[in-house]
């Protein structure tokens, strides 16, 4: 099976790219969650906690009770006293931020956590796998919604960015489109018609002036889907025949990282 964040660590020229996947997903090496990853994991799993109470109940748990279930969460990831201080103190400042500014777009219709690794979907050989954080579906459309920590973006547009928030900017659309095939190729929903047609990034961390941000995709644009589909078939006829090609003639940046999915669409 193939999932976003497979391809992505795959395709991640920076930081190992075909070893990186090698020794974390093929030979599934153990390695210890960072501070800010159980971060991210404990402010996941309250979100799923918040959006599945508002199907159940109609509306949002008490801030108290949300809070309480993050502090659980974080406790459970054995951070050290002062990485717990930290992050508990970043996680309600969150929670804060988003009852006071986003209460409104918790709606019972919402679908959290969507698991797709029994929807049978399929790019060429390779079985597609994922969690979309939150999908939501109308009569013929719908949207994907990611949650994000960590600092936020505010464009699309790379120009005059960091090589750092060029990579980000490049996997998060990449992400929202990989979903996009998920639900288009899924039993549930694109057997029914339905297509994903936008992705949303919601950034759940307040910025300096302490407004929450977040970007919205088109997800539809057809070359982006079929350079995708070409992408992961590479990446899948690699794997399937061990090949895990050297990557050290590509840069370590955002251009490097698209011109090894180039090189890979053109001898994969």
């Amino acid at each position: 099976t193939l999932s976003a964040t497979h391809l992505n660590n795959f395709l991640d020229v920076p930081n190992g790219g075909p070893q990186k996947f090698f020794l974390h997903n093929f030979l599934q090496f153990p390695s210890a969650m960072s501070p800010s990853a159980s971060f991210g994991s404990a402010m996941h799993s309250t979100l799923e906690y918040m959006h599945s109470y508002v199907v159940k109940h109609g509306s949002l748990p008490a801030l108290a009770k949300s809070q309480s279930f993050v502090a659980s969460s974080l406790q459970r990831k054995g951070l050290a006293p002062n990485e717990y201080d930290k992050y508990h103190t970043q996680a309600i400042n969150a929670l804060n931020a988003l009852y006071a500014q986003r209460s409104h777009e918790f709606t019972p219709k919402q679908l959290p956590e969507q698991d797709f690794r029994r929807q049978g979907v399929r790019i060429d050989n390779a079985l597609l796998i994922g969690k979309i954080d939150v999908l939501t579906v109308t009569k013929h459309s719908a949207t994907v919604t990611d949650y994000k920590t960590g600092t936020s973006s505010t464009t699309w547009n790379a120009q005059g960015q960091t090589n750092y928030a060029k990579q980000k900017l490049h996997r998060y659309k990449q992400q929202l489109y990989f979903y996009k095939l998920l639900v288009d190729g899924s039993r549930t929903w694109g057997e029914q018609g339905i297509r994903a047609t936008k992705g949303e990034l919601v950034f759940v961390e307040p910025n300096q002036q302490g407004s929450l941000d977040s970007l919205s995709l088109d997800i539809t644009d057809e070359q982006e889907l079929t350079r995708l589909r070409k992408i992961i078939a590479s990446v899948w006829r690699c794997i399937i025949n061990l090949d895990f090609p050297d990557i050290s003639a590509f840069s370590e940046d955002a251009k490097g990282i698209t011109e090894f999915e180039d090189w890979l669409i053109a001898n994969k």
